[in-house]
């Protein structure tokens, strides 16, 4: 887009962070200027835009609608724009925003009607990173991790008493086989694996044992 912005760069993978469980919105007024933060999940550049376009929709008379955005299977491309702000003073902020609070998969965009009043570079980079902060106060999170994929065959009997035992722990079922026997699949936090395939182990007496196939993020 004409005068926008933008800066895209990668860090390294992150294996456990927050996410958004739905879309949260909040609004400051800075000098007559109002900004409206909307944070949102994306789990890629696609989602994120959609969220973007959406804001753009929802006010088509606002002058700026600035964003950054944290995503990919590992949280790992970060993309700032500061839509014909000066550069550095909303995109940059709103990211530092997610940033500090432990946040991926995962955007804001923060849209800005003027109120006549110019705030400075100092002024602009505080009210993007307040909206952005004020939207990811409203927001319900939820934890994001990453998991080891623990696969397993067993009758339908010992099928039961896993299912239980993951119950209990909190490991998430993510598949399931049925046939003359079952093959179940959960997702279990990396640090537990190995004592979560032990367990299996020891419920059944002895009769399953788990087999991590993956890593994942859930």
């Amino acid at each position: 887009m004409s005068g926008s912005s933008e800066t895209w760069r990668y860090h390294r993978h992150m294996t456990h962070f927050l996410t958004p469980s739905a879309t949260a919105d909040a609004e400051i007024a800075v000098q007559r200027s109002r900004f409206l933060g909307r944070l949102a999940s994306a789990e890629n550049e696609a989602q994120a835009r959609v969220v973007i376009a959406q804001a753009r929709s929802a006010h088509p008379q606002a002058r700026h609608h600035c964003s950054a955005f944290i995503v990919g299977e590992r949280a790992d491309i970060l993309r700032t724009n500061d839509d014909g702000e000066p550069s550095g003073t909303a995109g940059r902020p709103i990211l530092d925003a997610l940033q500090s609070a432990g946040l991926g998969q995962v955007v804001c965009v923060v849209t800005r009607y003027f109120g006549g009043i110019l705030l400075g570079t100092g002024g602009l980079s505080r009210a993007y990173r307040e909206a952005a902060a004020a939207a990811i106060e409203q927001a319900t999170l939820r934890d994001v991790r990453e998991c080891a994929v623990i696969e397993l065959a067993a009758s339908h009997h010992d099928a039961a008493i896993v299912q239980r035992a993951a119950r209990q722990h909190g490991w998430a079922q993510i598949g399931a086989d049925w046939g003359e026997s079952v093959t179940l699949r959960f997702g279990v936090p990396l640090a537990e694996a190995e004592a979560a395939r032990e367990h299996m182990l020891q419920v059944t007496g002895g009769r399953v044992r788990g087999v991590q196939t993956d890593r994942r993020l859930m």
